[in-house]
């Protein structure tokens, strides 16, 4: 139980390596006399912690594990876990390791070997372990990312999608008119186009595939995908990456908070893109405080397929070249997905709303 917390230690970047507290007095455990503003930090934490069971945090908190899962970082994404795991409880973390799946992987294999009732801090670090989407050598080789991204634009222009089209686009097969197909269906929004979409998939994905029982499959959006990029050959269900080490921790760790962790999600994410979200622009630094490298967000996702392919993403942003049609299809997506974070920036480009009807 949070309340009944006795010490919790916090990393950080410098000098001293971490701070550790009394989690109930608030004060400084080691080292005695910590700097004034990593104190205060730290304290502002940990009594949201005791005394409000995280719920100043909780969002933080679970960017912050959602991110380095997406970095590959386990033994921080273990850490975020456990504290999330206070917060929310072991069933919520689980499940959310399953929802971020296909999110940042293709590790179908993992469906065969995850069961209920498991461990969520060991899913978590399965997770990270697995190889990440943009550095799959196999959808790297067709560029799955970028045509991705512009089968969104190329799917604002066509007209509205009927259960019948789907079977027709699905006899003869390709990447770009799948991908443009999947947008198509999310944005009519029509149940009954999606579940025609699904249902369609599904006979036609080989018997013993995994991926013909996802637990709680009706509400994984990116289920679909998965299952085109099975179907056409650019993913096998394979054997899952090997699992990183335990973390062994004595006390409850809080890792350090890097400006990535603060995506929309987060007050202090939203806040800042708000005020800086118009001057992102591919070549250019990013503005104090923010990170797209590893958002959600499109911008943030064919940022790192490019950055995979030309140098790592270890790259600081404006090193990455970003093509002007892949920048303005980004930005269109985001605008889809984050529309009122997009008008709350001032960017008043029209985008089209869930329920569209082509146009």
């Amino acid at each position: 139980m949070l309340a009944d917390l006795d010490r919790i230690r916090f990393q950080t970047d410098g000098s001293p390596a971490f701070i550790e507290l009394d989690a109930q007095r608030g004060t400084a455990i080691q080292p005695r006399d910590p700097p004034p503003r990593l104190l205060r930090t730290a304290r502002a934490i940990t009594e949201d912690l005791v005394k409000r069971s995280g719920a100043g945090f909780r969002y933080v908190v679970r960017s912050a594990m959602h991110k380095e899962v997406r970095r590959g970082d386990a033994a921080a994404a273990v850490r975020w876990a456990r504290l999330l795991r206070l917060i929310d409880g072991e069933a919520a973390v689980r499940q959310y390791a399953r929802r971020i799946l296909f999110e940042e992987s293709r590790a179908v294999s993992l469906l065969g070997v995850w069961r209920t009732g498991d461990s969520a801090e060991r899913r978590i670090r399965q997770l990270a372990g697995t190889a990440k989407l943009w550095t799959l050598p196999s959808r790297q080789a067709v560029r799955c990312g970028p045509r991705r991204l512009l089968a969104y634009t190329a799917a604002l222009s066509a007209p509205p999608l009927t259960p019948a089209q789907i079977e027709r686009t699905l006899a003869d097969p390709s990447l770009d008119a799948l991908y443009r197909l999947l947008w198509r269906v999310q944005l009519t929004a029509e149940p009954s186009v999606t579940t025609a979409l699904r249902e369609s998939l599904l006979r036609i994905l080989p018997k013993d595939s995994l991926l013909r029982h996802v637990p709680g499959a009706a509400s994984d959006s990116w289920l679909p995908e998965v299952m085109i990029e099975a179907l056409l050959g650019i993913l096998t269900e394979g054997e899952p990456a090997a699992e990183t080490p335990p973390v062994e921790d004595s006390v409850l760790t809080v890792p350090v908070l890097r400006a990535y962790v603060y995506d929309s999600h987060t007050r202090p994410g939203r806040t800042r893109l708000v005020r800086c979200l118009a001057d992102i622009a591919p070549g250019v630094p990013m503005p104090s405080g923010v990170d797209l490298r590893w958002s959600g967000m499109a911008r943030g996702g064919i940022w790192r397929e490019l950055a995979s392919a030309k140098g790592g993403v270890d790259q600081p942003w404006e090193a990455v070249a970003i093509p002007a049609e892949l920048w303005q299809a980004a930005h269109l997506l985001d605008g889809f997905y984050y529309e009122r974070l997009y008008r709350d920036a001032g960017l008043h480009t029209p985008f089209p709303r869930r329920g569209w009807r082509g146009g």
